[in-house]
């Protein structure tokens, strides 16, 4: 059995080896023995115990323990310690052995050195994590700003946008406003300050999103569900990586229905007062 073992696995990558019905090794394969330094000698019985790390190694015996004697597959991780003294992680799977008659032998298993794909996953966690706190900075800088941000990925999806944006337009919070331009097209209505209806491939975000930058253009927009209207002044364009390469649109709007009617009133007051001749000033 031992020549058979040493043939079938020691060209396998993985640290292969075989566990009487007490759990104790005996037989490995070369791959394990590089691993830890260890000869096939040193391994045999109780002399030699795995280098656990002093944090894995309750859970990991205590789990392998109970699928031996369950008689049940086993699957675990855990940092161990290798020839060269750096602990890394391995990935562990086994299986139950039976003899033709039914009765329990042991268990057989395999490990793989997942080290790598663990700094990977810890990477790109940590990545994520200082994205996540970035965008929430960011989000709260935007959240302070009195206009309404929003940005458009290229595809017409909102990405972002702020509390004041979200409550300007009738969205009883910023998730629910985080829609894509084909939405917008069916809630609200754009047109400019003449009456004239405008198409959506002539509102600010789509003129952004062919690259176009504008400031202070005032439209009229309404929302077709609820029928309120505003007089909003957009600014906006496109945002470019470091390359060059435009990867999102962003707006600024400006409810100005106020400022405008004031303004109105005001050129309708000073209209007024002229009509009066003795109120004209000689």
């Amino acid at each position: 059995m031992k020549d058979l073992f040493q043939e079938m696995t020691d060209g396998l990558p993985l640290l292969v080896s075989m566990h009487d019905r007490t759990g104790d090794k005996f037989l490995v394969n070369e791959r394990f023995c590089e691993f830890f330094g260890v000869t096939r000698d040193d391994i045999f019985g109780q002399r030699w115990q795995l280098p656990l790390h002093p944090e894995d190694v309750d859970t990991y015996q205590s789990s392998f323990r109970a699928c031996l004697q369950e008689r049940r597959a086993f699957h675990g991780e855990a940092r161990v310690r290798t020839s060269g003294g750096e602990w890394r992680w391995l990935e562990s799977w086994a299986l139950p052995r039976f003899g033709t008659s039914g009765d329990f032998r042991g268990m057989v298993m395999a490990s793989v050195d997942v080290t790598e794909r663990k700094r990977a996953a810890a990477d790109a966690n940590a990545a994520h994590q200082a994205m996540r706190l970035q965008q929430a900075h960011l989000e709260a800088a935007y959240n302070a700003i009195e206009d309404g941000v929003i940005v458009f990925d290229m595809t017409g999806q909102v990405v972002l946008l702020n509390a004041a944006e979200a409550q300007t337009y009738g969205y009883p919070t910023v998730e629910a406003m985080k829609q894509n331009l084909d939405h917008f097209a069916r809630v609200f209505e754009l047109e400019d300050m003449r009456g004239e209806i405008l198409p959506t491939i002539a509102w600010p975000v789509a003129r952004a999103l062919r690259g176009e930058r504008f400031e202070k253009l005032k439209l009229r927009a309404r929302r077709r569900d609820t029928g309120q209207t505003w007089i909003v002044s957009f600014s906006g364009g496109p945002v470019v990586d470091g390359d060059g390469r435009q990867s999102f649109a962003l707006i600024v709007s400006r409810d100005v229905t106020d400022q405008e009617r004031i303004e109105r009133e005001l050129r309708a007051s000073e209209s007024a007062f002229g009509k009066w001749p003795i109120l004209r000033p000689r």
